[in-house]
């Protein structure tokens, strides 16, 4: 598992002592912010669109990456849902990379809410953009990366399910409890902007050696030693109920108890499918976790690095290092190198994203022509023998 600190905001305030928050729905199990096997549309369109309500962005902060590092990787964030078993099979070879983005904009006062989410929100392009009103404190952006390895399990019969009994990834949800020393995490903050992105290039911290890492040990808590942690075992843990979009539920003592299922009946949902494509590579230096579909918004920010990066776990034996990607951005649609007359223009402004619609009068003639027809009548005059006659001579003479 990852963890990546990215300053994408202005005046970015470190996490308080007692800060918490929540990211994602445990209990979501549909997709409504838009087709989920279409990708999302330019973010440029978002605003236009009505799609910076914070319902839509908490959908779009959740990304499933279908890694193959035999071709161009994925963009982050680019799909925002499980792909059944069949599909992981077949595409990811390296298996599958669980994204989650923490809202990055706080109110300013409060550690924490009741429902662990609303003292904060998301700006509104997600990983960067425009913090709303009432939230314009910025605070680093969180991103949790977390690799499983379902390569693994290739062409064997069964499906992949998340612990809360989500098979689709809809309800996928991270939580976040600072332990940091705000004066440590401010200084990190405001000195660790080098743009490769590495902590390694942050002098503040005493970072160990992997080998020193490995000699560190935990002391499992009684509480956890029970515990069967490696498998398999017979029900997800706290034997939770796998519940599905259409509110039906398959086994687990937490069911409904009016549902019609029975304990041992398999479900199969229908999963959406989104082609694979590439994210575009960038020309500026790298920096991890290939988030950046948006750069340089004045409005929240211009200062772009990474503040600390955790260590990452082992990955499985049985699955190659993840390579490093590079960070996406979208493309720019340059200006026209002709200068067309418009009659208006129509400027859409949402933070210091700015939408110009430019009006252009197309001048089409159309001919009509007037279909007249005038009818006369001609009376025939008769023509006399004689005259027939001199014209049959007439004829003889010029042809011999």
């Amino acid at each position: 598992m990852d963890r990546y600190y990215l300053l994408n905001g202005k005046n970015i305030k470190a996490f308080p002592p007692g800060f918490r928050m929540v990211a994602g729905d445990t209990d979501r199990r549909n997709y409504t912010a838009g087709d989920p096997s279409q990708p999302d549309p330019q973010k440029s369109e978002w605003a236009a669109l009505g799609q910076t309500k914070q319902s839509v962005l908490e959908q779009r902060a959740v990304g499933f990456n279908c890694l193959n590092y035999a071709r161009a990787p994925e963009g982050t964030l680019y799909r925002h849902f499980l792909p059944d078993k069949a599909y992981l099979d077949a595409n990811c070879a390296n298996g599958v990379r669980f994204e989650m983005m923490f809202p990055s904009c706080w109110n300013g006062k409060d550690l924490d809410s009741t429902d662990h989410k609303s003292h904060m929100a998301y700006p509104d392009l997600v990983i960067d953009g425009t913090c709303p009103e009432g939230f314009e404190t910025s605070t680093p952006n969180l991103l949790y990366e977390t690799i499983w390895n379902t390569y693994a399990f290739k062409d064997r019969a069964g499906r992949f399910v998340i612990a809360n009994g989500d098979t689709q990834g809809y309800g996928y949800h991270g939580d976040f409890m600072s332990g940091w020393d705000e004066d440590f995490l401010q200084e990190a903050v405001d000195t660790c902007t080098n743009g490769s992105g590495r902590i390694e290039d942050c002098a503040i911290f005493d970072l160990q050696t992997e080998a020193q890492v490995k000699q560190c040990h935990m002391s499992i808590p009684s509480i956890l030693s029970s515990e069967n942690v490696t498998g398999p075992d017979t029900a997800l843990p706290g034997n939770v109920p796998i519940t599905f979009g259409d509110g039906s539920s398959e086994g687990g003592s937490g069911g409904s108890a009016s549902s019609s299922i029975k304990p041992t009946a398999i479900i199969t949902p229908t999963v959406p499918v989104l082609t694979y494509t590439p994210g575009k590579t960038a020309t500026a230096n790298p920096l991890p976790g290939q988030v950046f579909h948006e750069s340089g918004k004045a409005g929240y920010g211009t200062a772009s690095g990474v503040a600390a990066e955790a260590a990452s776990s082992e990955a499985p034996a049985t699955s190659a290092p993840e390579q490093t990607p590079t960070p996406i951005f979208e493309s720019i649609t340059s200006a026209p190198t002709s200068t067309p007359k418009f009659v208006s223009t129509q400027t859409i402004t949402n933070g210091h994203t700015v939408s110009i619609i430019y009006w252009e009068e197309e001048i089409v003639y159309v001919t009509e022509y007037d279909d007249i027809t005038t009818t006369q009548t001609v009376t025939a005059t008769p023509t006399s023998p004689a005259m027939r006659a001199r014209h049959l001579h007439h004829h003889r003479r010029h042809h011999f």
